[in-house]
């Protein structure tokens, strides 16, 4: 009877150590199958590019005014000329700045400034006033369905962790429901 014990042992704790991940996996897996409609409780940006007004034509929205915007909102990473390339944002001509971590994306024709993450988007107005704030929510949950956490830093050895812990804890489970009872059974006959 050794065995059952241990067995009820590592079930239990594994359960313990597994039910988080069970409910975050089930929540974003919902999301994943219902995505407009988790979407539409959670707070959405209203910002729309293609209608920003234009800038004003003292207001050249040249390599200069990004490397200083840049260097504005992230003065810890200094950005150079070299970090700058001219892409589409949108269908609209824009700068792009890469920093380490985020993008700076500036819209030529308006001189808007979007700082981007992984996770957010903020946008200012050429006069550096907080005009929108966007939260990628969707790119969040699927990122911890997939990896068990954000971000790189872990891989995904921390789902793989918990996927095995899962099927460790099913298998415990199904055999401490079924062998007690099979042993019952078996009792029984004889």
């Amino acid at each position: 009877m050794k065995l059952m014990y241990w067995l009820r042992s590592i079930h239990s704790w594994l359960g313990l150590f597994a039910l988080p991940w069970v409910i975050a996996i089930g929540l974003t897996g919902f999301y994943l199958n219902h995505s407009k409609l988790v979407l539409g409780y959670l707070e959405h940006s209203e910002m729309n590019e293609s209608t920003l007004p234009a800038a004003p034509l003292s207001l050249p929205v040249d390599q200069a005014y990004a490397l200083r915007k840049a260097n504005d909102l992230h003065p810890d990473q200094h950005a150079t000329a070299d970090d700058v390339t001219e892409e589409l944002y949108h269908d609209r001509p824009a700068l792009f700045v890469g920093l380490e971590d985020r993008e700076i994306i500036i819209d030529q024709a308006s001189g808007y400034v979007f700082d981007k993450s992984d996770y957010s988007r903020v946008a200012y107005s050429p006069d550096g006033l907080v005009a929108d704030r966007k939260f990628y929510w969707g790119k969040l949950f699927k990122e911890f369905h997939v990896r068990g956490w954000i971000g790189n830093q872990f891989g995904t050895w921390l789902a793989d962790f918990a996927s095995l812990a899962m099927v460790v804890f099913g298998m415990s489970g199904i055999y401490l429901f079924v062998f007690p009872r099979v042993r019952r059974f078996m009792l029984r006959r004889s």
